[in-house]
């Protein structure tokens, strides 16, 4: 957690998954993002995303529980600074209130500050009992609108209510602020995550204010228009207005997931169908990413294939598939690196690989700019540093003759923000030496990799990333040529 600070302390909270969806279902914000596993593990943050409406709402709620007859709330801006995770300690903070009024809040989470709220207060703020009703229901799948669909575009629905539902799950809130706040605030993550932008979204920026409306008016319609949309960062503003309130929401549109190159592409990139063809290859984490791409390299270049996969077990059959479909040789089995490793029930009987691949990670961009966290680093040191220790050490006395387990030029850049995970980085090439040194038949290569177009590396922002074809193959041919006892850390530099 981020260090010490003399602010009062509101509320604790671990968001679980049947949080999300109970939100979910409230909101009727189903974006995978946050209710799917093996989605969110495609994302830029690796894991589900904890709602930030729904952090704000619990934010709000800590708050109303201390208050006691204050006024209701008559203005609303928040930022949500960084994406966290379920699972993730949330610790939610009163900063006081500053020299308009405002009262301002705060969410930390181990990485750092997550989200800033600040709010005005007024006795005359809308206070609404919205009317009950079905409403109109969320699409059971979110929309996946192109960038030119979004300019201009408009519209909303009716706000389901169910009676007494909002005042279950928030009733200090309803209680000073009425029902219509919170189902409003429900309505407007389900604008980002399920209609526009849809799936690839991220919820950045919200900003309301009351509006004049008699006293007896109650709406309980949002209707929302796209304001502006800047290409450059994918930062969608929209207009939104429901329940005697009206603003701003502000949404990236995030990438999807990385595509790498198919069969057909790699046909004519691998230089002989033999290049590979004495190895009996054990590529770890070959379901996505890096691993995919050397899987279907491997397997272009006639090696016998065996990928394995943790929790994406239909994208690693998909990779199989695709390898067997182009005359190639590939099963799959299920890995996870963390857990004891015995060869004869984790592989195919009777097969034993000559070489072995390793890209197994968890989500690398999660540590925070400042202070050191051992759980991450030993997070981080369960996959890049125990995951291969092990698996070489019962490997290496059963034919083993090459391990590809690669390192990061962070080393060479050390990111303030990714201290523990270049501690590990740097740990697994310590590893690597000493695995050498122990194993003299065993050879290693240990390159350096820049940053290469994956799913962990994908940004909002506008980033370089190298493709990664070239970089793997040159490197993967380089690795077949490497002498029997040695270690090869070439920089890469492509």
């Amino acid at each position: 957690m981020t260090p010490e600070t003399s602010l009062p302390v509101l509320g604790e909270r671990i968001f679980s998954l049947e949080d999300q969806l109970a939100f979910a279902d409230f909101s009727g914000d189903r974006n995978p993002l946050h209710i799917d596993p093996l989605h969110a593990r495609r994302s830029p943050a690796g894991e589900l995303v904890v709602h930030g409406i729904h952090t704000l709402l619990w934010a709000l709620e800590c708050w109303a529980n201390k208050q006691g007859g204050a006024d209701g709330i008559a203005s609303l801006h928040v930022e949500f600074t960084r994406p966290f995770l379920i699972g993730e300690p949330s610790i939610c903070r009163d900063r006081g209130v500053d020299a308009s009024g405002k009262v301002r809040l705060e969410i930390v989470v181990p990485a750092g500050e997550a989200m800033l709220v600040e709010f005005a207060l007024g006795s005359d703020a809308p206070v609404h009992a919205l009317p009950a009703g079905a409403g109109a229901p969320a699409s059971a799948s979110p929309s996946k609108l192109g960038m030119d669909e979004m300019v201009g575009r408009s519209g909303g629905w009716v706000m389901p209510v169910e009676k007494g539902r909002a005042a279950r799950l928030f009733p200090a809130l309803v209680e000073l602020c009425g029902e219509g706040l919170p189902i409003l605030l429900a309505n407007t993550s389900r604008l980002v995550g399920m209609e526009c932008p849809g799936l690839y979204s991220l919820y950045s920026e919200l900003e309301l204010a009351q509006v004049v409306h008699r006293a007896d008016e109650a709406p309980s319609s949002i209707k929302y228009c796209v304001l502006r949309f800047d290409r450059r960062f994918g930062l969608l503003t929209v207009g939104v207005e429901g329940a005697g309130l009206t603003g701003t929401v502000r949404a990236f549109l995030r990438p999807p997931p990385t595509r790498q190159a198919s069969m057909q592409e790699l046909a004519t990139r691998v230089a002989s169908r033999s290049a590979f063809y004495a190895q009996r290859a054990l590529v770890v984490g070959g379901s996505r990413g890096l691993g995919e791409l050397t899987a279907k390299l491997l397997a272009a270049g006639g090696a016998d294939v065996c990928l394995t996969y943790h929790l994406g077990r239909s994208e690693a059959e998909g990779v199989v598939a695709e390898i067997l479909s182009h005359g190639g040789k590939a099963v799959v089995v299920a890995l996870d690196v963390r857990a004891p490793f015995v060869p004869e029930d984790a592989l195919p009987t009777g097969w034993w690989p000559t070489h072995l691949y390793y890209f197994a990670t968890p989500p690398i961009f999660v540590g925070a700019r400042s202070g050191f966290s051992a759980e991450l680093f030993d997070r981080f040191c369960d996959y890049y540093v125990r995951g291969f220790a092990q698996l070489v050490e019962h490997l290496s006395s059963a034919g083993l003759t090459g391990a590809f387990c690669p390192s990061t030029v962070a080393l060479d850049e050390l990111p303030t923000d990714m201290i523990e995970y270049c501690a590990a980085k740097a740990a697994g090439e310590v590893l690597c030496r000493a695995l050498v040194r122990r194993n003299p038949g065993l050879r290693i290569s240990n390159p350096r990799l820049p940053r290469l177009a994956t799913d962990q590396t994908a940004s909002m922002l506008p980033v370089r990333n190298q493709d990664p074809l070239p970089v793997m193959l040159n490197l993967l041919n380089d690795f077949a040529s490497v002498q029997t006892g040695q270690i090869s850390d070439r920089r890469s530099a492509i």
